[in-house]
């Protein structure tokens, strides 16, 4: 008995030597241009397959299990290595081995606050991770969190704060990722984490009157994005005071209706795609404005070239379509349309033509008169009043499509649903079939005539 003791004990440490030496002194160094059953050891022929397999599972690498130690694998190792806090080499040695052996190691989606703990010789002698934080998750973490959401609104500001992962907290993070474009799944992670302390820091980086507001708004929603859309409303004298910052109540609803039904548009006090366009339109001209008086010289406004993008940029355009030179609208990209349209302006005012607008462009886009406005071969003239439109056909957006679509839909020819300000196959379609009942041309655009007739069916007074 004493034996079979003694030889069990033995086999036991034996076992558990080989399993700590396994996982921490991993004798195989992988490194990149490997291959399995190639460059590496005899007993390890399916090692870098098992290297990828853990790296997919801790979300670094997304690439093919083939048991090639390419790029994409040597770039997971690097990320790997420095998200654990391990020597980042790319080269898979004994300690990178026993962290992707590891059941606790850190993921790409987690993020990390790291506090660097130091000693009176200044050596660093601990440094604590933060992971992700999930619904259920219990701390000062949580509470941090919540104070962020706070100060954006999409946490309720006279609430107290739990430092418990609620169904609160939950919705909070899900209506912040939805207003900037993330995945609104109520998990914060490194993404989130970031894009929460750069808008709480700077609020303009997402939100601002000339952005397009994201989220479909109504009544109890909070947030930002609320707080922008009731500043809008009372800069356009729809609201005399904005009571509840960031909080969808019932003079924001009452406002949005008041500003829907002046426009035409079907009053619902939500703020939806439809009525996100009209809004945006007129945000637009209030942020041109506001660029052209920031900048009452050429010589202070910025240089741009083909790639740039903002109000500066629109402002530019404006110019250049007044003076004939570029069609469409002002996007604020300066893309290939406008990089042509700025060398042929540079051309013909004796400029260098290289397509970047500097202080002598810029003086010489602000001589044209920007109040007239440059018609294009596709132009129509409103008799009556003397107004240059621009034809609408398929592959055209903006305000102008929405204002059509409006038309369209109050004649039951589309849906709610369809007005995006998008001129697609479903408003071509919807127009020629207007066009046939008002016995016009029936090609799908919306000239003068098909404008006017549109007007009067919905409006015959």
């Amino acid at each position: 008995m004493k034996k079979f003791t003694w030889i069990a004990l033995v086999m036991t440490l034996i076992l558990l030597f080989t399993a700590v030496a396994g996982a921490e002194t991993y004798d195989h160094v992988l490194k990149r241009g490997m291959k399995d059953k190639t460059d590496t050891f005899p007993d390890g022929e399916d090692d870098i397959k098992y290297v990828q397999t853990r790296l997919a599972y801790y979300e670094y690498y997304t690439g093919n299990i083939d048991g090639n130690y390419g790029s994409g694998t040597y770039k997971a190792v690097l990320s790997f290595q420095r998200k654990n806090n391990l020597k980042a080499d790319g080269k898979v040695g004994g300690n990178t081995w026993a962290k992707l052996a590891a059941s606790d190691s850190v993921k790409k989606s987690d993020y990390a606050i790291y506090v660097d703990i130091k000693d009176e010789s200044e050596s660093v002698i601990a440094t604590v991770g933060f992971q992700t934080l999930r619904p259920g998750d219990k701390g000062d973490s949580i509470k941090e969190l919540q104070d962020l959401l706070k100060k954006l609104y999409f946490y309720n500001p006279n609430k107290a704060t739990t430092s418990e992962f609620d169904t609160t907290t939950k919705d909070a993070v899900k209506g912040f990722q939805a207003s900037v474009a993330l995945t609104a799944d109520g998990v914060v992670g490194e993404k989130t984490w970031n894009a929460l302390q750069a808008a709480v820091n700077s609020p303009s980086k997402y939100y601002s009157k000339s952005k397009k507001i994201r989220r479909n708004l109504g009544s109890g929603m909070r947030g930002y994005d609320v707080y922008i859309l009731q500043q809008m409303l009372k800069d356009d004298n729809y609201m005399s005071a904005i009571t509840n910052p960031g909080y969808f109540d019932t003079a924001t609803y009452n406002a949005l209706y008041d500003f829907q039904k002046k426009n035409k548009i079907n009053p619902t006090g939500r703020l939806d795609a439809n009525t996100k366009a009209c809004i945006a339109g007129e945000s637009y001209e209030e942020a041109l404005i506001e660029a052209d008086a920031s900048a009452a010289s050429p010589s202070d406004r910025p240089k741009l070239k083909y790639g740039s993008h903002g109000d500066y940029v629109r402002s530019a355009q404006k110019y250049l379509i007044s003076a004939g030179y570029l069609t469409g609208s002002a996007d604020g990209v300066f893309g290939a349309k406008t990089l042509a349209a700025v060398k042929n302006f540079q051309a013909n005012k004796g400029l260098k033509d290289d397509g970047i607008i500097g202080a002598a462009t810029w003086a010489k886009l602000m001589n044209v008169d920007i109040s007239q406005s440059g018609q294009a071969s596709d132009d129509f003239v409103d008799p009556s009043t003397g107004a240059v439109y621009k034809t609408l056909k398929r592959g055209d957006s903006g305000y102008a499509v929405t204002n059509l679509q409006n038309l369209l839909y109050q004649l039951h020819m589309i849906d709610i649903e369809d007005i995006d300000g998008k001129f697609g196959r479903q408003t071509e379609t919807a127009v020629k079939h207007f066009q046939k009942e008002a016995g016009l041309k029936q090609d799908g655009k919306v000239g003068y005539n098909t404008l006017a007739a549109l007007n009067n069916k919905v409006n015959p007074d």
